[in-house]
């Protein structure tokens, strides 16, 4: 079974991120969108589940993000002294800055 994501951003896709511990996947749209939006794991996994007469499904439900808008490019940063609670960050970066979003 294969799964689409339907864009919900008004522009190009420029990053795609998965979380981890099955926290879904971020996904960062272009200049003209400038968001970043979290696809929930649970989603997605349900429309590859094999439970509808498809091949292909489509998710379309995403949570848009406050911060870091407008990015390049989004990295996963791991805490290295919490590995049993998932703790991490995300790192946005956009022309000469980097943001950091927990």
């Amino acid at each position: 079974m294969k799964a689409i994501l339907q864009s919900s951003h008004a522009d190009i896709v420029r990053s795609i991120c998965p979380l981890p511990n099955n926290g879904g996947i971020l996904t960062a749209g272009g200049k003209m969108d400038a968001t970043v939006r979290l696809w929930d794991t649970t989603d997605i996994m349900d429309a590859t589940s094999g439970n509808t007469n498809s091949n292909t499904d489509i998710v379309t439900t995403s949570e848009k993000l406050d911060e870091p808008g407008y990015v390049f490019d989004l990295k996963v940063l791991p805490d290295s002294n919490d590995t049993k609670e998932g703790v991490f960050a995300i790192a946005a970066a956009r022309y000469n800055v980097i943001k950091i979003v927990v």
